[in-house]
């Protein structure tokens, strides 16, 4: 069973990191720059790292469900990640469009 998650990617950050919420969109930080997949390849990397599982299950499991170059993301993914990554998620401030 899979889920679909929004994703906001915000690339050439200063670090990788799952941010937290921006209303109903996950913020995802990471340092690569937005060519050739990079940007997508430290997503996976990122969300590996936040659940603690492998880049190869990740990037097995993970589909990018929007086109490059748009910094909102649909993924689909395993149901207990989004729930996993969810809960973790949970933890970090939630943000409004207005308080970014």
């Amino acid at each position: 069973m899979s889920s679909k998650l929004r994703i906001k990617v915000v690339p050439s950050s200063s670090r990788n990191a799952v941010e937290g919420w921006l209303g109903d969109t996950l913020k995802v930080r990471v340092t690569a720059p937005p060519e050739r997949g990079k940007a997508n390849a430290a997503v996976e990397t990122t969300i590996a790292e936040a659940l603690g599982v492998s880049e190869q299950t990740v990037y097995r499991d993970i589909l990018f469900l929007k086109k490059r170059g748009h910094p909102i993301r649909a993924v689909r993914l395993p149901s207990n990640w989004a729930y996993q990554l969810g809960e973790n998620a949970a933890t970090y401030p939630r943000k409004t469009a207005q308080s970014k």
